[in-house]
C-alpha cells in the first residue's frame, strides 16, 4: 500500500503530513508494508527528500528524532519528480506505484485537482481500491467548489473521495489505513 503526497515538498507536507506520518510510524500505527511517496515538480533525489523529511520532523518535534526510529521511517520513503497534471507525470508515478493500492493525498492548490485527477484516471490510477484525499478549501466559493467536486468525481467515486481539513488530517489518514487492513 502507498500514500502518495502530491505537493510532497510543499509547506503542508513539510509542516504537517510528513511529520504526522513519522509520528504514526514511531508509535507503531502504520502497517509495515506502507510506503510514503513524495511527488513534486521539484527535481530532488530520494536522499534529498529523506533529508528534507528529517528536517521537517526535527522542526515539528523540536529536536532530531531518534536515529533508529527515523531510519525505519526513511526506509518507507520514496520520491518522484513529476508534474502530475500531465500525462508524463502520471506515467512516471504509475511506474513507481504499479498496481498497488494507493491513497493520493493532494496537498496542492485546488485549481490543480481537476488536471491531476484527469491524469490519474487516464493512467489507470483512479480505479478501486485507490482513493483520493482533498485538502480544504475546495474552491473559492460554492460554484468553484462544485466544479472541483465534479471534476474529481469523473475519476474517483464518491465513496473513495475524502475531503479534510489538514489540521484534522492525521486522524483521517490513520483511519484510511486502518479501514484497509480491517477488511
Amino acid at each position: 500500500m502507498n500514500i502518495v503526497i502530491a505537493g510532497g515538498t510543499g509547506d503542508l507536507a513539510r509542516r504537517m503530513l510528513l511529520p504526522s506520518l513519522y509520528f504514526l510510524d514511531a508509535d507503531g500505527l502504520l502497517p509495515p508494508e506502507l510506503k510514503v511517496i513524495g511527488l513534486s515538480r521539484q527535481a530532488l533525489s530520494v536522499e534529498a527528500f529523506v533529508g528534507m523529511t528529517h528536517a521537517a520532523v526535527s522542526e515539528r518535534a523540536g529536536a532530531a528524532p531518534p536515529a533508529e526510529a527515523f531510519e525505519r521511517f526513511a526506509a518507507r520513503l520514496n520520491y518522484v519528480a513529476a508534474d502530475l497534471g500531465k500525462p508524463a507525470g502520471a506515467a512516471a508515478l504509475k511506474a513507481v506505484v504499479g498496481d498497488e493500492e494507493t491513497i493520493f493525498y493532494l496537498a496542492v492548490s485546488p485549481n490543480l485537482f481537476d488536471a491531476i485527477c484527469e491524469q490519474l484516471n487516464a493512467a489507470g490510477l483512479s480505479q478501486a481500491p485507490n482513493r483520493v484525499v482533498l485538502e480544504k478549501p475546495i474552491g473559492r466559493d460554492g460554484p468553484t467548489g462544485d466544479d472541483i467536486n465534479a471534476a474529481v468525481a469523473k475519476a474517483f467515486h464518491e465513496e473513495r473521495t475524502y475531503r479534510i481539513d489538514h489540521y484534522l488530517g492525521k486522524e483521517t489518514v490513520q483511519n484510511l489505513i486502518a479501514l484497509r487492513f480491517a477488511n
